[in-house]
């Protein structure tokens, strides 16, 4: 099953080519869960099978936090104004070479040349633990930039941003034929489970693109703000590109800083 899903994706990418796809440092379980999703034509059943394929402890539910099937693209808006269109661009971008021979060396080095689209962005979902705890989480499509064959470097040595992050928001070119701006709303099921929890838990992620995009969705935070349970967040271990400037002062952003931007979207 697992090979045949991730040979769906493959072909995907093959018939519907508009510019070069790389495969590289991709995950395989956001291209197992994207053939999931085109194979079935829908979030929820893509999520249901990866949540048996993966296992997950009896009594957990899983839950798209979006409400939406089309295709949409993650926004950032920089403090300077600066607007990055794409998950990569915002957190991990391409790694610009730094000198011509280094420019072949990884043009050479990369051989998923194979063109592809750019998948939906952001696949937002939400986890309802055993104990009724409910976590905001994110999904994402992997390379979802259509900027080509590149390589994704999520390590510590990140391209710092221009700029801190103001908002992130979605965009769409259905309907218009041009992108814009689009306001997705929430999955009312999801709306239902957060609004009988014990506990809302922010898991530990990407702060802009992987919880604030669940969190923006029209709906979903007031939901999470009108509730007077306890809300706990976990941090990452260490900054990452979206973390390592704060917008208030010098160097990173502090717990502080990430709990504000977090009830910013809310």
């Amino acid at each position: 099953m697992i090979h045949a899903l991730l040979a769906c994706f493959h072909v995907f990418i093959f018939r519907h080519s508009s510019k070069q796809f790389n495969f590289k440092n991709g995950s395989i379980g956001n291209f197992f869960f994207a053939g999931a999703r085109i194979f079935f034509r829908s979030l929820d059943a893509a999520i249901f099978l990866f949540s048996r394929v993966a296992r997950l402890p009896l009594g957990s539910v899983v839950l798209p936090a979006i409400s939406t099937e089309g295709r949409i693209t993650l926004g950032a808006e920089l403090q300077n104004g600066e607007v990055l269109r794409g998950h990569n661009q915002i957190s991990h971008p391409p790694r610009v070479p730094s000198s011509p021979q280094q420019a072949t060396n990884i043009a050479n080095s990369s051989n998923d040349d194979e063109d592809g689209p750019a998948l939906c962005d952001k696949l937002c979902a939400l986890q309802l633990l055993p104990s009724h705890f409910a976590t905001p989480t994110t999904t994402t499509d992997s390379n979802d930039d259509e900027d080509g064959p590149s390589l994704c470097d999520k390590s510590c040595d990140f391209q710092p941003l221009p700029s801190a992050i103001r908002r992130v928001f979605y965009l769409s070119s259905e309907g218009t034929g041009s992108e814009h701006e689009v306001f997705p709303k929430a999955n009312p099921r999801s709306l239902h489970e957060i609004e009988h929890a014990d506990a809302i838990i922010y898991g530990m992620g990407s702060l802009y693109t992987s919880i604030c995009p669940s969190l923006c969705l029209n709906g979903m935070g007031e939901a999470i703000a009108a509730r007077g349970v306890p809300k706990i967040m976990c941090l990452n271990g260490s900054y990452d590109r979206e973390t390592a400037i704060a917008a208030t002062h010098e160097g990173p952003m502090t717990a502080l800083d990430m709990v504000k931007a977090v009830s910013v979207s809310t």
